[in-house]
């Protein structure tokens, strides 16, 4: 039961979720900074 009211809960408070501007480019962007993080352990090194 509580089940079916945990899912109830979950797709009416669905509705109201918005997407992230810019969603798509995150894993550019985190590739970048790892990139970066790794020329900064290879320049201190």
């Amino acid at each position: 039961m509580a089940q079916r009211w945990m899912g109830t809960a979950l797709l009416h408070a669905e509705e109201k979720f918005r997407t992230v501007k810019g969603y798509l480019s995150i894993s550019e962007v985190r590739g970048k900074i790892v990139n970066l993080q790794k020329e900064l352990k290879a320049t201190v090194a």
